[in-house]
């Protein structure tokens, strides 16, 4: 279980320091969210815009894309209770 959190913890690394990209249902295949960017020059967030696309714009760049494998795994390990082993292995 250890090592299905770090890998949770690697994915969630990778995305704050923009070595990958977080998907976007309406972008082209090869655009992506960056949360670094966003966290670089964070503006007002339109919840409508951002559904959209048009909100988040700004952020969009290409490169390698964040897949949900990892936490899908540890969510089958914790049976539902993810935030109370995500405390208790931190």
């Amino acid at each position: 279980m250890a090592n299905a959190w770090q890998d949770v913890l690697d994915d969630a690394d990778a995305l704050i320091e923009g070595e990958k990209l977080i998907p976007h249902p309406l972008f082209p295949e090869s655009y992506r969210i960056s949360l670094s960017a966003f966290a670089k020059n964070p503006g007002p967030i339109d919840i409508i815009e951002s559904i959209h696309g048009i909100g988040s714009c700004e952020y969009a760049m290409q490169g390698e894309r964040v897949y949900t494998a990892s936490w899908r795994v540890f969510r089958r390990m914790t049976a539902g209770n993810q935030i109370g082993f995500a405390i208790f292995l931190n």
